[in-house]
């Protein structure tokens, strides 16, 4: 009787473990993004101090932030796999200081994670989140 339990016992944590290790999942796969840096308007998810953030073709954007009226701050960037970099003129806010983050898109919304930014204002602080593409 004890072994029958014993080989009952090892017989389900068997087919617990085999079914917990077989890598198949009950949830919808998600193919990673891998086209070339989605150029375009966003919004952000959550409040930041910026209303909005343009990437163009040409490797410049702008960041529009509230106050009197929109004030505009351009620059250009550069992207390299899943890291892009920011610049902004001299006289800029954080001119002088190329802030460089990771980037990953999943056909709506970009996420930026800052990975070194040394920019006196608060750059990281404020681009470091989601952004939903605008149509």
């Amino acid at each position: 009787m004890k072994r029958n339990i014993s080989v009952i016992c090892s017989l389900i944590t068997f087919l617990i473990i085999s079914g917990c290790g077989s890598g198949q999942s009950s949830g919808p796969s998600v193919t990673p993004y891998a086209g070339p840096f989605p150029v375009g308007d966003y919004k952000p998810v959550t409040s930041t101090g910026i209303t909005s953030l343009h990437f163009f073709d040409d490797d410049t954007f702008k960041m529009l932030l509230p106050g009197l009226g929109e004030l505009v701050i351009p620059g250009t960037y550069v992207v390299t796999s899943d890291n892009i970099v920011l610049n902004e003129p001299a006289g800029g806010p954080c001119g002088g200081f190329p802030g460089t983050y990771t980037w990953s898109f999943d056909g709506e919304t970009l996420t930026l994670e800052a990975v070194e930014d040394d920019c006196p204002n608060p750059r990281a602080e404020i681009l470091t989140r989601t952004w939903t593409k605008q149509p």
